[in-house]
């Protein structure tokens, strides 16, 4: 099971990797094609969404930890699993806030 969850969370981040390049390169390809105001709205959601897609590691670490004490059955690895339990939870308040700051309406209208 650790082997398997290892091989698909790297294969994702794979292709992580892959799908951000790919998204750059037609970003760059496109920046004479469009105006500066399109341009720079893209370059916005393009930054927003990998700002989003980073706060998952926020999730998928401590499962992966998690996954990691569980499969080798440490002795008193309670409390460290309580603690992995109570921080999976920040995900979506994270992520509500990463996507507030790195959008510029929403980050207008919180703060003003």
């Amino acid at each position: 099971m650790l082997a398997l969850t290892f091989t698909g969370g790297l294969l994702c981040g794979i292709i992580f990797i892959l799908l951000t390049l790919d998204m750059l390169k037609m970003l760059k390809d496109i920046q004479r094609k469009v105006s500066a105001t399109s341009f720079r709205r893209y370059h916005i959601a393009v930054i927003s969404l990998l700002a989003q897609f980073s706060t998952s590691f926020l999730l998928s670490v401590p499962l992966f930890i998690f996954l990691v004490l569980a499969a080798s059955q440490i002795e008193n690895s309670n409390w460290a699993a309580k603690v992995l339990v109570a921080v999976m939870p920040l995900y979506s308040p994270v992520n509500a806030l990463v996507l507030v700051f790195t959008t510029p309406p929403y980050r207008n209208f919180v703060m003003r």
